[in-house]
């Protein structure tokens, strides 16, 4: 697997099924969905995928009130996601960075936080739009 646009059926099925299990909260089971892309995954930018795990951990950590923890994935994942080329991906890496660095500024600030709602799904029904 090459490029995720290109991947075979059961890997673009599995990002999806993650990207669902993440937009209805099962944060864990999405972290769970993308490990098994990742695992298989060969790419130069499979760091990513890893970044995409760990956000779905930080939304876990921040749900069950682990704020430390999530606050420490925050910089790994959004790491892990500015380093790939964002164009390869299905997702919007832009407004997924955004969304952590907000997340990070409320943790240091010692507001309270809820889970990030991103809408990945209907980011990656976007990205296949022929206009992209």
């Amino acid at each position: 697997m090459d490029d995720p646009r290109h991947a075979s059926r059961l890997h673009a099925a599995q990002l999806r099924h993650g990207a669902d299990l993440f937009d209805a909260g099962a944060w864990w089971a999405a972290h769970e969905a993308w490990e098994v892309v990742w695992r298989t995954y060969r790419g130069a930018d499979r760091a990513y995928l890893k970044g995409l795990i760990q956000l779905a951990a930080v939304n876990h950590h921040l749900a069950s009130g682990r704020t430390r923890g999530a606050r420490r994935l925050l910089d790994t994942a959004s790491h892990h996601l500015a380093e790939a080329d964002p164009l390869r991906w299905p997702f919007d890496t832009a407004h997924l960075l955004t969304a952590c660095a907000g997340i990070a500024r409320a943790l240091d600030a010692g507001r309270a936080v809820r889970p990030l709602r991103l809408g990945l799904a209907a980011m990656i029904v976007a990205s296949a739009s022929p206009s992209r």
